[in-house]
């Protein structure tokens, strides 16, 4: 895994939030596994498994790392490698984020957030669940396992960013 996932760095919501986590210095306390980090090299290596395989034909399969993480433990991750995040709870959060959007420096980074969180939205909207239980299994009988996310994985996103200055 080199770290160098993204191409258009600057059009990639969860790199958005993430720099704007980083520029606010604070984070939502949320505990739920709600982020998908499928590394492309990994995606990559599934389909060249899936693909082609006389038995597997017309099949549909969803190629995402089940290892999904939680907010509060991306700042934990953060945290570990230097990068100073203070997690709030959700509605303190809420709050600093209406403190700093106040047309100065942080509105673009409140913004992102509020985006790409969906918190302007309804809370009853419908949320997308992706199902990978069929290709876990076959990617695990043909030998492959998806990577649980570690300091490492981060600390190379985060050399990626400055390396092209994102962050």
């Amino acid at each position: 895994m080199t770290g160098k996932f993204q191409v258009n760095i600057e059009d990639n919501a969860f790199y958005q939030m993430i720099r704007s986590f980083i520029n606010l210095g604070v984070i939502p306390q949320i505990e739920q596994n709600i982020l998908d980090l499928t590394f492309i090299d990994y995606a990559s290596r599934a389909v060249r498994l899936l693909y082609d395989r006389k038995e597997l034909k017309n099949e549909i399969y969803h190629i995402i790392n089940p290892n999904s993480v939680s907010l509060t433990t991306v700042a934990k991750l953060l945290n570990q490698i230097g990068v100073t995040l203070n997690t709030l709870p959700i509605l303190e959060f809420l709050d600093y984020l209406c403190d700093k959007d106040d047309g100065n420096k942080f509105r673009e980074f409140s913004e992102k957030i509020l985006l790409h969180y969906n918190l302007m939205e309804n809370l009853n909207s419908t949320k997308l669940v992706v199902h990978s239980k069929k290709t876990d299994l076959l990617l695990n009988r043909l030998g492959f396992h998806w990577p649980v996310i570690k300091e490492n994985h981060v600390e190379k996103m985060i050399v990626h960013c400055k390396e092209v200055n994102f962050l």
